[in-house]
């Protein structure tokens, strides 16, 4: 490991910055840990392996194409040939539990944005002059769209 040669002061603010950063439950396992960099250092080895997973599981659908042409897949670390199989079971059982919970047979859900529309358009023509006998501001010859009936008085 390196020595830390910063000066007292930065150590202070780093040390705040990452203290602050840090969730609760990392808090309490790193409070003994006194420099920063050391405390940088153990972090940065907890999660090596969790980056490794997040990085393989972005890079799945080109791996899954070079898993297909099996003959030209060489790999050179047992550690790349598990990421790998890992993240292909993650990927299955992710599949499997989506199926379980919504069969392939099953009825979609209905569009969101297409009920509204519909809702409104179906109210859309409760206006004034679109609805059955309430036309809004009648007029004494205005009843030719009540199917020709005649006006109430003269």
């Amino acid at each position: 490991m390196k020595e830390n040669e910063a000066s007292k002061l930065d150590k202070a603010k780093v040390m705040i910055f990452l203290r602050h950063n840090l969730d609760e439950g990392l808090k309490t396992g790193y409070l003994t840990i006194k420099d920063p960099l050391e405390l940088w250092n153990n972090l940065k080895e907890r999660y090596y392996h969790q980056k490794m997973m997040i990085s393989s599981k972005t890079c799945y659908d080109l791996m899954h194409l070079r898993l297909q042409d099996f003959k030209f897949i060489s790999f050179k670390k047992y550690l790349e040939l598990i990421s790998c199989l890992l993240v292909a079971e993650q990927n299955n059982e992710l599949l499997i539990k989506n199926h379980e919970i919504r069969p392939t047979e099953s009825t979609p859900f209905p569009e969101v944005n297409a009920t509204i529309h519909n809702n409104f358009e179906k109210y859309q023509n409760h206006g004034c002059g679109h609805s059955l006998g309430r036309e809004c501001g009648r007029r004494p010859n205005n009843y030719h769209s009540h199917g020709g009936h005649s006006p109430p008085f003269q």
